[in-house]
């Protein structure tokens, strides 16, 4: 008489043993990159599951696009640090405190690329530019041993040209349109007084995207027009020649 198999210990781990109350509590204990990877496959396997996902980002992003941030307190903020907050600081203690000083305004930059994502608004866009822009202005102009410090760390550029190129890269050729104006003549303007202190030397990648291609295309359309009126007045000057030439010959045969 053959023994009947012994039945398979139900696993703690098995799927249909999970309690869904305790479903919060155990996601809670996976770090969120694990989470994320763990959705992705669920996703890859399960069409609804990533239905889901598209349904929660594309809500994401029209409620974004319905928020306006306004930045200007940054600038105001790391103003204050240039100019204000350790001013009175002797020249050495002022110098040590420079790190502190750049940390802040570091800070700034990282919460207007945290807060300004692509699918932000064109009016929160418009302000994280106008801010990156003062906080630049204000980092060239500022005086004390703090300010020149913070100066020498953008030498090489820093955290804001990037930050901005981040987000006029995420306008649309409209948005960036609305927005010629201001690169025309606030952002021009900075790039001239960065050039002065040779700093912020990356500057010239974000103008290009208001159309430093048409102005070669302007360039180039100029210079073939130029040409092709020097040829023409080459061409006229030919025919004149001829002209007098064919009456000269005339007048010589009349003679004879």
């Amino acid at each position: 008489m053959s023994s009947r198999p012994a039945k398979r210990a139900r696993s703690d781990t098995d799927t249909n043993a999970v309690d869904p109350s305790k479903l919060p509590e155990l996601v809670d204990s996976i770090d969120p990159k694990t989470i994320a990877s763990l959705l992705i496959t669920a996703a890859k396997i399960y069409p609804e599951i990533a239905s889901i996902v598209q349904r929660e980002v594309d809500r994401i992003a029209a409620t974004e696009r319905t928020k306006v941030l306004d930045f200007d307190y940054l600038s105001k903020s790391a103003w204050k640090t240039l100019n204000v907050t350790y001013d009175r600081m002797k020249g050495s203690h002022a110098y040590e405190m420079a790190g502190e000083a750049a940390e802040s305004i570091e800070a700034c930059f990282e919460t207007i690329r945290t807060r300004c994502p692509k699918t932000a608004s064109f009016k929160t866009k418009e302000s994280a530019l106008e801010t990156l822009r003062k906080i630049a202005k204000s980092i060239c102009l500022s005086d004390g041993v703090v300010g020149h410090e913070i100066r020498q760390d953008y030498d090489s550029g820093g955290e804001l040209v990037p930050v901005m190129l981040e987000i006029a890269e995420s306008l649309t050729s409209e948005e960036l349109e609305r927005l010629r104006p201001w690169c025309d003549d606030k952002l021009i303007e900075l790039q001239g007084i960065a050039d002065s202190y040779c700093i912020f030397e990356d500057l010239g990648q974000v103008i290009d995207l208001w159309g430093g291609d048409e102005e070669d295309e302007d360039q180039s359309s100029s210079d073939s027009n130029e040409e092709v009126e020097s040829r023409s007045g080459d061409e006229e000057e030919v025919e004149d020649e001829r002209f007098v030439a064919g009456m000269l010959a005339q007048k010589h045969f009349e003679i004879l």
